[in-house]
């Protein structure tokens, strides 16, 4: 999750593309909630950042935890908190005593919905990589009942387009769409953008790339073109994506490819990363067209070239003693991102990390109710053969929320045996252990 109110740019300039005919549409769009749908690499999220410069916002990132109602009604409540200050406040609190948020969407979305009923009309909440709720009914009802219950001004970047914009709202203007075709670049774009090149290899790059705006982003950065003419598009993609990688010194494609292990890249995780050339470094990456955005504190991979460069990663090369992965672990859980931590954990799975990372959260992750996302790791821990009596309590605790009063208490009773004495997990244990022994009536 990531949260942004306004951006200072101190690096260098980056090879993005302006889109002044996109920012003019939305310009004039009067709609409460504005749709960017499109694939990959059609400059959603590099849109969305143009036109709001100006304007105050709060930015909310979906990732895999989006699925899980409680993590996204958080997530878009602290977003929000940048426009309203104290928005996730009683959210928060409401969500320490629920015991299934799927089945209090509505309550859930009508108590944010209040405490945003004064949202000022020039500010706008983004809800960037949408296409993740997709997965999740409860999380999309969530969205339409926020949605429709305040006044909240919504700009959705996604893959696909949510559920519940109905064909009826986009052709009466409560909902403004713009997509895949719009955003595709036109022939006046594309030719303004390779400029630079021979009018016989602008047209055949134009032709092969059907207004894809990332191939043709890269395409501007290439400096070789005589063998492109006869590939799809997506492998075209990637050709230009090795050129740029190629024309890197080995050390900066090492320290790129490290950069490209978290989803976001803040000063503190960069300059651990990559140490004090961590300057330089960013600088060549702009340069070479591999960042999306420019901004001092956070600084973000085009999500295509973020995927190139986890592909060049090789685990026994860029880290062999595990020192890098290790550390940037640490970072991740020390600011609470849990979701980022595991989306690397279940990347370069290891017990230890993964124990590390439940023994961090777990008291936060019930206390918000983040159940689903509290299941989810757990297969993914079974999947892995883990034995460890913090997933003993995390299973007691799921187990408990069930109602599955015998299975708790025998899942508690063993994490009581099995953790350290001084472990502070080991209280929690007892109590879950007593609370399912009385609610089976065995006093």
């Amino acid at each position: 999750m990531n949260v942004e109110a306004g951006e200072v740019v101190e690096y260098g300039r980056s090879h993005l593309i302006k889109r002044p005919r996109l920012t003019c549409l939305l310009d004039a769009s009067e709609a409460r909630i504005i749709l960017l749908v499109a694939p990959a690499g059609y400059g959603k999220t590099t849109l969305a950042r143009e036109w709001l410069t100006d304007r105050p916002h709060g930015w909310y990132r979906g990732n895999s935890a989006t699925a899980d109602v409680a993590a996204l009604a958080l997530g878009l409540a602290r977003a929000a908190s940048v426009i309203v200050p104290d928005a996730a406040e009683r959210l928060t609190t409401r969500l320490r005593v629920s015991t299934g948020p799927t089945e209090e969407v509505e309550p859930l979305a009508e108590l944010l919905a209040e405490d945003l009923a004064a949202w000022p009309e020039d500010a706008w909440l983004v809800f960037d990589d949408y296409h993740f709720a997709c997965d999740s009914e409860a999380s999309e009802r969530f969205v339409a009942h926020l949605a429709a219950s305040c006044p909240l001004r919504l700009l959705i970047a996604s893959r696909s387009r949510p559920n519940w914009a109905t064909a009826r709202q986009l052709l009466y203007g409560e909902i403004y769409e713009i997509g895949r075709n719009l955003l595709a670049m036109n022939q006046e774009e594309a030719q303004s953008a390779l400029s630079n090149l021979r009018p016989a290899e602008r047209d055949g790059l134009i032709a092969l790339a059907d207004g894809w705006p990332a191939l043709l982003a890269l395409a501007t950065l290439a400096e070789e073109l005589e063998q492109v003419q006869q590939r799809p598009s997506q492998q075209l993609y990637s050709y230009f994506a090795e050129e740029l990688y190629q024309g890197l010194s080995a050390a900066d494609q090492q320290a790129l490819r490290i950069l490209a292990l978290p989803p976001v890249v803040v000063p503190e995780v960069a300059r651990f990363l990559v140490g004090e050339e961590v300057d330089r470094v960013i600088e060549r990456g702009l340069s070479s067209g591999f960042f999306l955005s420019t901004s001092s504190c956070h600084l973000e991979f085009h999500p295509l070239l973020r995927s190139f460069l986890g592909s060049k990663f090789v685990s026994q090369v860029d880290d062999p003693d595990g020192a890098i992965l290790s550390g940037l672990i640490d970072i991740l859980l020390n600011r609470q991102e849990w979701d980022d931590a595991f989306e690397l954990i279940e990347r370069f799975f290891t017990v230890s990390s993964f124990v590390r990372l439940l023994e961090v959260s777990l008291p936060r992750m019930v206390d918000e109710a983040r159940l689903p996302t509290l299941d989810r790791w757990i297969r993914v821990a079974g999947a892995h053969r883990v034995d460890s009596p913090v997933l003993d309590l995390a299973e007691a605790e799921l187990a408990l929320a069930d109602g599955e009063w015998r299975r708790a208490e025998a899942l508690a009773t063993q994490a009581t045996r099995r953790l350290r004495a001084d472990s502070p997990l080991r209280s929690k244990a007892f109590c879950i252990a007593g609370t399912s022994a009385h609610m089976a009536y065995r006093n």
